[in-house]
């Protein structure tokens, strides 16, 4: 009995919640793989990450979290039969949603004027494949909610909602493993083995920001210190 009226309380159809909790697991499962891979070529890594637009992915994070309150606005609003101001408000989120999508259809047209592609290094493996599937489930969740806003049933707002709501919770977790804040300094890379060459680097820019340039690595004398 306990565990029916748990289930009682939850928002929305169970089935969209068994969907959502699959989906959190898929995405839990690739960011796994990707933590495992990145210990096996951190240096690798950091070059290819300091290469994203860390500017529009910050943008993109405020417009995700500010469309889920007013998905949730959107809600609550249903529910005290201010149905005109409801949709209105589905209509807003979804329309952030698709800001969203604009934003990172060119963050993706950037890295392929740049010559940067899936298999360019296996970072943009996992870039591309997780924000992608991200970003679809984006453009599913603003079908979704203008969907709901036409048919104005709070039940269907609910699901909407719960689905938007997971939308917004898989990118606030994929943006600080997929667009780490920079580091300017070279030090770390030199305690692996590597001499790095910092380029101006404008933190979040677009085309190449935050770039560093391999210079070489360490050459050792014969004592085993790292000679430039």
């Amino acid at each position: 009995m306990a565990a029916n009226s748990a289930l009682d309380e939850l928002p929305g159809d169970l089935l969209m919640w068994i969907l959502i909790i699959s989906e959190l697991l898929v995405f839990g499962a690739g960011l796994a793989v990707f933590l495992s891979v990145r210990i096996t070529d951190t240096l690798g890594f950091a070059q290819a990450q300091d290469m994203l637009d860390r500017t529009g992915a910050g943008i993109n994070t405020i417009l995700l979290i500010t469309s889920g309150f007013i998905a949730g606005l959107a809600c609550h609003l249903r529910h005290v039969n201010q149905r005109p101001a409801a949709r209105l408000s589905l209509v807003a989120a979804a329309m952030l949603g698709m800001v969203f999508l604009w934003i990172k259809g060119v963050e993706f047209a950037d890295k392929a004027a740049q010559g940067i592609v899936w298999d360019t290094h296996a970072f943009f493996n996992f870039y591309f494949l997780l924000t992608g599937f991200h970003a679809a489930h984006v453009a599913f969740g603003v079908v979704l909610l203008l969907l709901v806003a036409c048919w104005d049933r709070a039940e269907s707002i609910e699901d909407a909602t719960a689905f938007w709501h997971m939308v917004d919770l898989i990118w606030v977790i994929l943006f600080p493993v997929m667009y780490p804040s920079c580091d300017d300094s070279p030090v770390a890379y030199r305690r692996m083995g590597w001499a790095f060459a910092p380029l101006p680097r404008l933190c979040g820019s677009g085309a190449g920001g935050g770039l560093v340039a391999l210079a070489g690595p360490l050459r050792r004398d014969r004592d085993g210190a790292g000679v430039v």
